[in-house]
């Protein structure tokens, strides 16, 4: 249930309201579409010679539903191959696949010789697979919590692919969200490890506005009230709630507000592990953003290009992340490696909050794969000192099932009280 809030900002417009997304992209950006065709036909194009230059024409299906995104880049790709492509859905649109029942709406055709389709159709279905997923998780995140009454803003995060944030990016907008900070020079935001290497969250954010200037928001990244207001006095024009319970952000945000009433301007962002399971939780018109990287880490849409001698498709495998470490803390775990038993069954990891995150050596070492696994004992336990040295894996899985250790590594843990 949403609290109402006069001092909430204004209920924002959809970016694409105004004028065209793709009027946002820099000049520079169709040499990204360079490096991705050299990248995938660095050398020969060995297809191609079979195949040769006849004239074809291609028809762009896309194969479950959701919001169409990544036009610009689909057309840049193709027009670097001297193809030509006619869209017949229009970016933002909302495709359903349901409504001829046969699952597949055309969404484009295009044309040009035949090894130059081959050698766009993989980079240009995965660009628009990736951009089109973006769009409609963050326009189906976004539908929800505006349901629920929230009237702030819903916003993506920097935890995007590298080399692929542009992309990204254009898809949270399309999908009618915010995209936060583009990268570390477009806003300045100080967590735990610039706060403990600074000393405190007061010198922190005086260094940080001494060279921001008055052109650059500064904001902090909070674990309690206390330190919120720490920033506030300090000058953050931003404090973020990090992992805070619903219930918790709820009662620090209205205490944060009543404090500060006539004080002070500042903003009021809600990050950690919201998705759209549980982001109804959350939601308070006292807060003024919530941020999410759920909507631009989950699937892509499906689609494929058919062509008169048959039909090519694509399908994304997912990459899921065993155990994942958050700076010098543990942030969240996907799934956890039994201690003994079958190696790829899931268990619930202990509450983000708990002191009991500690992951000791599982046996797992780079280039294992799963029916090859006899993880060590796991234990959680409570840490004595503030931070260790603790042996983590990142797994390559499908379906939540283990397949390959990708990389094995030591970090760095603190421990969250």
């Amino acid at each position: 249930m949403s609290t109402s809030n006069d001092s909430a900002i204004p209920f924002p417009i959809e970016a694409s309201h105004h004028g065209s997304l793709s009027d946002l992209l820099p000049s520079h950006w169709p040499t990204l579409v360079t490096t991705w065709l050299a990248e995938d036909t660095p050398s020969f194009d060995y297809g191609g010679f079979v195949v040769g230059s006849a004239p074809r024409t291609a028809q762009l299906l896309c194969k479950s539903p959701g919001v169409l995104a990544g036009v610009p880049f689909v057309d840049e790709i193709f027009k670097q191959l001297d193809c030509t492509v006619e869209w017949h859905a229009k970016e933002g649109d909302y495709v359903d696949t349901s409504k001829d029942g046969k699952g597949k709406v055309k969404v484009a055709t295009v044309k040009g010789p035949t090894r130059k389709l081959l050698l766009g159709e993989r980079v240009a279905l995965n660009t628009l697979a990736r951009c089109s997923g973006v769009a409609t998780k963050a326009r189906r995140m976004l539908d929800l919590v505006r349901e629920n009454g929230y009237r702030g803003v819903l916003a993506g995060t920097r935890k995007t692919t590298p080399g692929f944030r542009l992309v990204e990016k254009y898809g949270m907008l399309v999908g009618g969200i915010d995209g936060h900070r583009h990268d570390l020079s477009s806003m300045i935001m100080l967590k735990d490890n610039h706060i403990w290497a600074k000393g405190s969250i007061t010198a922190a954010v005086k260094a940080a506005k001494s060279v921001g200037g008055f052109a650059l928001k500064v904001e902090v990244e909070c674990q309690s009230e206390e330190e919120a207001d720490e920033a506030i006095e300090a000058g953050a024009d931003v404090v973020m709630l990090d992992n805070f319970t619903g219930e918790g952000i709820k009662v620090a945000a209205r205490s944060l507000r009543d404090r500060w009433k006539g004080k002070r301007e500042f903003l009021i962002e809600s990050s950690g592990g919201l998705t759209e399971e549980n982001v109804k939780g959350y939601i308070c018109n006292d807060i003024d953003i919530i941020s999410t990287s759920s909507v631009h880490q989950g699937d892509p849409a499906e689609h494929h290009m058919s062509k008169e001698d048959g039909a090519l498709t694509w399908k994304p495998e997912e990459l899921r992340i065993i155990f994942r470490a958050k700076e010098l803390r543990v942030e969240k775990f996907c799934s956890w490696v039994q201690a003994s038993g079958d190696a790829s069954d899931p268990i619930q990891a202990p509450d983000q909050r708990s002191r009991e995150h500690g992951v000791l050596d599982h046996g797992l070492r780079e280039g294992d794969r799963g029916e090859d696994w006899s993880p060590g004992k796991i234990e959680s336990r409570e840490a004595e000192d503030q931070s260790e040295r603790h042996r983590l894996a990142i797994v390559e899985t499908s379906m939540w099932r283990p397949v390959r250790v990708v990389d094995v590594g030591l970090v760095e843990i603190g421990y969250v009280g």
